[in-house]
C-alpha cells in the first residue's frame, strides 16, 4: 500500500548548507550531503508513495532535476526560496501550491503559521522553514529533515501528533 510521507527544506545543491546548519556539518560538501540524502530517499519512498515537500527544494534547475530522479510522486508546498518559474517545479512535481490540509485537520505549510490562524481551526500546523530551530508548541510540528534525525516524517506520524485540537482553559495549553 502506497505511504504518504512530509519533508521541508531540502535545499538541494546549496553551497553554504553544510556550513549554515550545524546537523550537516558532518559532510564536507553539499555533494556529499545531497547524494546522502538521495540514498535515504530511495531507501524510504518507493515509486507509488506521495511525498509533499514543505518549501525551499532546490536551490537551481540542476538540483529540480535531481529531485525528478528519486522514487515518489512529489507534492510541493512552495517556500521562500522556490522561486524559479513554475513550469520548472511542475517538471517535478504533480501539484505546487501555498499550502495543504490533511483530513480536514492538519495544516501543512512552509512557514510556522500564526497561532490565531491555527487554533479553533486546525489540530496543528506541520510546517518547514524552521530546520533545526523548532517552535516549542504543541500546535507546531516541523518537517525540517534536520529536526528529524534526516528523515521523513511519515502522514500515520503526523496524524498521532495531532490527534485533538488543542485548547486553553484558564490559561493551560491541552488537548480536547
Amino acid at each position: 500500500m502506497p505511504q504518504t510521507w512530509i519533508t521541508a527544506d531540502l535545499h538541494l545543491r546549496h553551497r553554504k548548507i553544510v556550513e549554515f546548519e550545524p546537523f550537516w556539518s558532518r559532510f564536507a560538501t553539499v555533494e556529499e550531503r545531497d547524494e546522502w540524502m538521495a540514498d535515504m530517499w530511495a531507501d524510504t519512498v518507493s515509486k507509488r508513495d506521495v511525498v509533499y515537500v514543505l518549501g525551499d527544494v532546490a536551490m537551481n534547475r540542476d538540483g529540480l532535476a535531481d529531485l525528478g530522479r528519486w522514487p515518489g510522486k512529489k507534492k510541493l508546498i512552495a517556500g521562500n526560496h522556490d522561486t524559479m518559474d513554475m513550469q520548472a517545479y511542475l517538471e517535478v512535481f504533480t501539484s505546487v501550491r501555498a499550502c495543504h490540509i490533511f483530513d480536514n485537520r492538519i495544516l501543512a505549510s512552509h512557514f510556522p503559521v500564526h497561532p490565531a490562524s491555527v487554533k479553533g481551526r486546525f489540530h496543528g500546523n506541520v510546517h518547514g522553514h524552521v530546520h533545526s530551530h523548532t517552535l516549542d508548541d504543541p500546535l507546531y510540528l516541523p518537517a525540517c529533515l534536520e529536526a528529524n534525525g534526516g528523515n521523513l516524517l511519515p502522514l500515520e506520524e503526523v496524524r498521532r501528533f495531532f490527534p485533538r485540537p488543542l485548547v486553553i482553559i484558564d490559561g493551560v495549553v491541552a488537548r480536547c
